[in-house]
Parts: structure tokens; sequence; C-alpha cells
């Protein structure tokens, strides 16, 4: 009967061990598998390190302490930055897509052309908006091309109502791209002209990319200086100019922008399985350390 028994219970030490380590390792695997994805190589363009989110605050005023700019920003900062190498507005909403008798509302985004330039990104098949194009066109996502479109090429060069007109597709985006988020579909062509601007909109969102070698610090001192020419270029009302004077801009990494909020409970669950697998191997130990 002891002869019998023991193997049993080497048997069962062994399976047991295997059980823990395998769960423990397979959780830890994971959940690194998400941290390495989300936030250790999140931004899939082109060098990714020198991307920046653009802001504004204005201590001292009703606004905010941290609040979006106006379309007269892009225009200043795309013009006369010299620490900024490119720079894009952006935006994300739902509107209207109709495709045939298919009708959703699905997320898009209006940028300015020069988001893919910013970015370092290039459609797999066709073509990128011109100024030209106005926002009679929209460059569609790789995800809407294969569920909508099951991958048919055709689909470039046709028009389809999205957002309430009619704008054709002149490209498709890859299958990483994804800005400025994970479920956007689409994105309408879009330029914005110095002429007519209402200074003191803020409403607008900024990407912009770095110049090798410029820091997002330097960067936010030279930005806050052209800001302060605003009101001499674009006019507007008294109170546009006592923001203005106040002015600093906001220059982070994208990066940390995008991914702020999810960041740190990432880290949080990569310890908390970590230290699982540390149980997990010590109970391994004890067990054999018994056995």
């Amino acid at each position: 009967t002891l002869k019998l028994i023991d193997p049993l219970m080497a048997s069962a030490v062994v399976l047991l061990a295997v059980g823990m380590l395998g769960l423990a390792i397979g959780a830890t695997a994971g959940m690194f598998g998400v941290v390495n994805t989300v936030l250790l190589d999140p931004l899939p363009y082109d060098h990714p390190d020198r991307l920046v989110y653009i802001a504004a605050s204005a201590p001292g005023t009703d606004y905010p302490p941290e609040f979006e700019v106006g379309p007269e920003f892009y225009v200043q900062y795309k013009e006369q930055s010299h620490l900024l190498q490119d720079v894009s507005t952006f935006n994300s909403f739902t509107a209207t897509l109709r495709v045939d008798n298919r009708v959703e509302r699905v997320r898009m985004s209006w940028p300015t052309n020069s988001m893919y330039s910013t970015l370092g990104m290039r459609p797999i098949l066709g073509r990128l908006p011109t100024p030209e194009d106005e926002s009679r066109v929209a460059v569609i996502s790789y995800p809407l091309w294969q569920s909508w479109f099951g991958g048919d090429t055709a689909v470039i060069g046709r028009a389809y109502e999205i957002a309430g007109e009619q704008r054709t597709v002149v490209g498709i985006m890859g299958p990483s791209f994804r800005f400025p988020d994970d479920g956007t579909l689409l994105w309408i062509g879009s330029e914005i002209r110095p002429e007519g601007i209402q200074p003191g909109q803020f409403f607008t969102r900024l990407v912009g990319r770095l110049a090798p070698g410029a820091t997002p610090e330097a960067a936010a001192r030279e930005l806050s200086a052209l800001a302060r020419r605003l009101p001499e270029r674009f006019g507007g009302p008294p109170s546009y100019a006592r923001t203005i004077e106040k002015f600093q801009a906001v220059v982070r990494p994208l990066a940390d922008q995008l991914l702020g909020p999810v960041s740190r409970p990432l880290w949080v669950l990569l310890g908390a399985v970590g230290i699982v697998l540390v149980i997990a191997c010590a109970n391994v130990a004890n067990l054999f350390l018994v056995r």
C-alpha cells in the first residue's frame, strides 16, 4: 500500500505545482502583453517620441487649468513655429455613414489634412486629401474597408453620404492607424485658412511633431511667445486679449495624453499579477520542501 501511495502523492504534488505555476505564468504573460501593447509600444507612428499634444492654460482667468486652443493657434503655430516640424488639428465624434442600404452612426474625425504628415503615415491604397479637395473627400480605416466594403479596392473614387454630405473616398489607411482612438473609422479632409477665423473659440485640439532635437519645454516657451501676437493678427474682443496676456502653452508627449487615464491601473495590475507569480513560486517551493 505504501508503495502505491508514494507515486500517487508525487504525481499529485507535480500536478499541483504545474497548475499553480501555469496559472501564475499565464496571467503574468497575458498582463505583460497588454502593458507592452498599450504602454510600452503604444503609438504605431513615425518617431512617436517626437509627437506632442498641444493645449492651453491661462492662470488667473475664468478658464479651467487646461483647455483647448482655437483655430488661429493652429495657423500661427504652423506658419511661424521653428520647433514644430508639423502640426494638425484633430477631434472625435459620431455621425451618420450611409453605404447603399446600410446606415449607422460611426465614430469619425475631421482633422486638417496635415494630420497624416504630422503622424508620419501614408495610406496603403489611394491618396491623401489635398487643399483643393476641401471637405468633399474622406479617408477610411482598414477595419471599415474590410467590414463595410469587403476589402473591395473599387471603393476608392466612390462617393457616400458621410456626416450629412456626399464625400468621395480617396484613400485607405493601414491596420495600425487608429488615431485618435481605436474606434475611429474614417477621416474627413479639411483645411483651416486665416481668412474668416473668429478668435477666441477654444475647441480645437492639436497634435504636433517636434523638430529634431527640440523638447516639449522649449516648444511650450516658443508657442507661448507666438500666441502673444494673436490679437495683433486676428483681432478679437478685449476679453480675448486679456486671456492671451496670461496664456501659457501646454506641450506634453502624445503618449502621455492618450494613455494617461489607463497607464496607472495597468501598471498596478501588472504588479499585482507579478506578486501572484511570486506567491505561486513560494507555494511550489514549500510543496517540494515538504515532499
